[in-house]
């Protein structure tokens, strides 16, 4: 019988058959935060008196790569004097057209993967991201004065 009609088999761990957990071994998925949750049904029909007795868990981790546009829109006023006060872009951003999770990636895969920035120019257009060559070679070498001031340090 497999494990999803086995009776001896059950979510309380009553099954101490030569596959039962070690123990003192700890849970990989105790601690997860969990994003979503889908209840899979059996494909067998269920006949009407038969009892549902709970659920059987099985965690899986995986990561999401979205490719997030943000247009901010600073807020620009004329006093009466004549001057324009404008809203400001939030200071992690320094300016730049790439965000820090952007940049952080690039530098990471780039400087301790060891990816080429060829490769990963045509990844990151793959992902939807505009980015020209030249502009990936800055965001690797420029404006990075900050982690060469830590370095030294």
């Amino acid at each position: 019988m497999d494990d999803n009609t086995d009776p001896d088999n059950d979510e309380n761990g009553s099954n101490k058959g030569k596959f039962s957990k070690r123990k003192g071994k700890r849970s990989k998925t105790a601690n997860l935060q969990i994003h979503n949750e889908k209840v899979i049904e059996p494909e067998a029909h269920i006949p009407s008196n038969a009892q549902f007795i709970g659920y059987k868990t099985f965690v899986v981790q995986n990561i999401e790569i979205n490719n997030i546009n943000t247009c901010y829109k600073m807020a620009r006023y004329r006093l009466a004097d004549g001057s324009i006060v404008s809203g400001q872009l939030p200071a992690e951003l320094k300016g730049s057209h790439f965000g820090t999770t952007l940049r952080t990636y690039v530098l990471y895969q780039h400087h301790h993967c060891q990816v080429t920035q060829s490769l990963l120019l045509e990844q990151l257009r793959e992902w939807g991201v505009d980015i020209s060559a030249g502009q990936l070679n800055r965001l690797l070498s420029e404006k990075y004065d900050d982690f060469h001031q830590e370095k030294d340090d």
